[in-house]
This record gives structure tokens, C-alpha cells and sequence, in this order.
């Protein structure tokens, strides 16, 4: 992977987090959290599952998938040419992003 492409993987991420959970990934890359805990338990994601709060018979667990193997299965995933990528974007903003947050892109982006 380039550092070009890394950076573009980087900036879906969530800033700063070290390790993201299937919910936070999904919004990332505009899969459902469905299919990133399946990704997940088939082995194509990397990650770690822990239980460390929920009580046994809940049969709840905690995934945490760390930001290099996040990146990395997004790499992996990327087979779409550059109109793909934004629209794609696109649509996670209409759906992730309030008329505040996107007025603030705007400003941002025409700088």
C-alpha cells in the first residue's frame, strides 16, 4: 500500500482511536455491522473478542479491531476506480454527517 492509499484509509477512520469496534468500521466503510462481524468471525478481519464486563450466560462479547487491521482489510476491499470511491463517500457523508458537519467540510475543503 502506498502512503497515498494509507492516507486515504486513514482519513475514514475515526481520528485516534487505536482500535475501532464493528460498529464504528461499518459507518467507516459504509458496510453494515452485520457484515463486518461476519468478515470478522469468518478470519478476514483481524481483531480481538473480549468479555471482560458482560456476565456469562448473556453470551454478549466486546470485538475490538485494531486501526492497522482495520486499514488493512480496507486496502484489501478496494477494488473501485475513483468515481466508485466518491460516491461512495459521498453517501456515507448525506448519511453520517449533519447540515452543520457538512457546512464545516465545505470550509473546510474550499481552503
Amino acid at each position: 500500500m502506498t502512503s497515498k492509499d494509507q492516507h486515504f484509509f486513514e482519513q475514514m477512520l475515526p481520528p485516534g482511536a487505536s482500535h475501532l469496534t464493528p460498529k464504528e468500521l461499518a459507518s467507516a466503510s459504509g458496510y453494515s455491522t452485520r457484515f463486518i462481524l461476519d468478515s470478522y468471525d469468518s478470519g478476514k478481519i483481524m481483531g480481538f473478542s473480549a468479555n471482560g464486563t458482560a456476565k456469562k450466560e448473556s453470551g454478549q462479547r466486546t470485538i475490538r479491531i485494531p486501526r492497522i487491521a482495520a486499514l488493512i482489510w480496507l486496502s484489501g476491499i478496494s477494488n473501485f476506480d475513483a468515481l466508485m470511491v466518491s460516491e461512495a463517500i459521498e453517501s456515507i457523508i448525506d448519511k453520517s454527517f449533519t447540515m452543520e458537519m457538512k457546512r464545516e467540510l465545505a470550509k473546510r475543503l474550499s481552503k
